[in-house]
């Protein structure tokens, strides 16, 4: 699972731009953009943001418009791949965030490592789908360009490291120390990206003489508006918009929630009154046996609906023994995860959050704890799970 509100190391305020337009996708349209890439394959030319603009392939000559006729204005910038592509790269933060912790985990896991990098090589071809775009407007083209080098240098990178056989840990490892180290870059892209949303130059490494006059243009981008509001919209909590029946115990252990032990993993688990982080009550897990999965030992709901292209954001607060990892996660039925982050937890209740946006659609997904692992006694308590809806312009 990624992130609740934004993680530190995010990118919102690298350099100082008003608030960023909301990145949630919606399915259509990340279905429209690869559309437009696919009309730009075959047709030979590109129809950018609906019908306000038509760009040849770039090896044709311009033909001039002829006498008597208005030459179709051109579109500055396209805010609705701009938009995409900050919404994908939030996807490649979250994905190195998980990098990292699978790094510095007690005990590395190639394959958790493996997962990661699979959904990341698929939102890295979507998002070089998307470049494109930008590359053939000339307001966005050097950032359109420097994107498309950089997405497809990361799916080269990512599909040589898949390549290694899940046993081979220290080719693993070694794949998230360099993946991490490349989606270093994802923070100075996204700053290239929200300059263009507000008409600004996109950043460089070599900032403009103190006294230095900028020249005046005669074809500006129009000025964009930002939202009303700079305050980001508020994830989803205990006390808001919550999908989950019986969100924090309060009517037991039961049913919708579950227990969950597969492999060599072995626990029992009962309703807790003097231990909660709200209410009245917890769920209290007494692990006998821990298992070699993170997902030998699990709580989880299903019954929950997750639409391809729209954010989601879950909560839970979760307390051990000792020290112990704690993976939290939107999975499927068979255990495919569509959101995921690993948390360090003690004797003190700390609120785990996963928010991401999910490029899948499921009607019975599963809201989880994966408890794997250790066998350090966990509780847990007030857990949520809600869309957040797009807002702004």
């Amino acid at each position: 699972m990624t992130d609740g509100a934004r993680p530190p190391g995010g990118v919102s305020d690298l350099r100082r731009v008003p608030a960023r337009r909301p990145r949630s996708v919606a399915p259509e349209l990340v279905a429209a953009i690869l559309a437009v890439v696919v009309v730009a394959i075959v047709g030979g030319g590109l129809v950018v943001g609906g019908t306000s603009a038509v760009v040849a392939p770039s090896s044709s000559a311009e033909t001039p418009p002829s006498a008597g006729t208005t030459a179709e204005p051109t579109q500055a910038i396209d805010e609705t791949a701009i938009t995409a592509l900050l919404a994908l790269n939030d996807r490649l933060t979250a994905a190195r965030e998980a990098l990292d912790a699978a790094l510095a985990a007690s005990i590395f896991e190639p394959s958790d490592v493996a997962t990661v990098l699979r959904s990341l090589n698929a939102d890295v071809v979507q998002a070089a789908a998307i470049a494109p775009i930008l590359e053939r407007l000339p307001a966005s083209e050097a950032v359109g360009a420097r994107l498309t080098k950089f997405y497809d240098d990361l799916h080269q990178h990512l599909s040589d490291a898949l390549v290694a056989s899940v046993q081979n840990a220290p080719a693993y490892r070694q794949a998230a120390k360099s993946t991490s180290t490349i989606l270093a870059e994802v923070p100075a892209l996204n700053a290239a990206l929200e300059a263009l949303l507000i008409g600004q130059p996109s950043p460089s490494t070599s900032p403009p003489p103190p006294n230095a006059t900028p020249a005046p243009s005669s074809s500006a981008p129009p000025a964009v508006t930002p939202p009303p509001s700079t305050t980001p919209s508020v994830p989803a909590s205990p006390g808001g918009p919550n999908d989950l029946v019986n969100p924090g115990f309060e009517s037991g252990v039961g049913p919708p929630w579950e227990l969950s032990v597969s492999g060599s993993g072995a626990a029992t688990w009962t309703a807790d009154q003097t231990e909660h982080a709200g209410g009245s009550t917890s769920a209290r897990v007494d692990i006998t046996v821990a298992g070699d999965e993170r997902a030998a030992v699990a709580v989880r709901q299903g019954g929950l609906s997750i639409v391809a292209g729209s954010r989601y954001v879950a909560t839970i607060a979760v307390r051990a023994e000792a020290t112990r990892e704690v993976r939290f996660r939107i999975a499927s039925a068979a255990g495919d995860t569509y959101a995921t982050r690993l948390f360090t937890v003690g004797p003190g209740w700390q609120v785990l959050t996963v928010d991401s946006t999910v490029f899948a659609t499921d009607p019975n997904a599963y809201l989880e704890i994966d408890l794997g692992r250790f066998a350090a006694t966990t509780w847990l308590d007030d857990g949520s799970f809600a869309q957040v809806a797009a807002t702004g312009g």
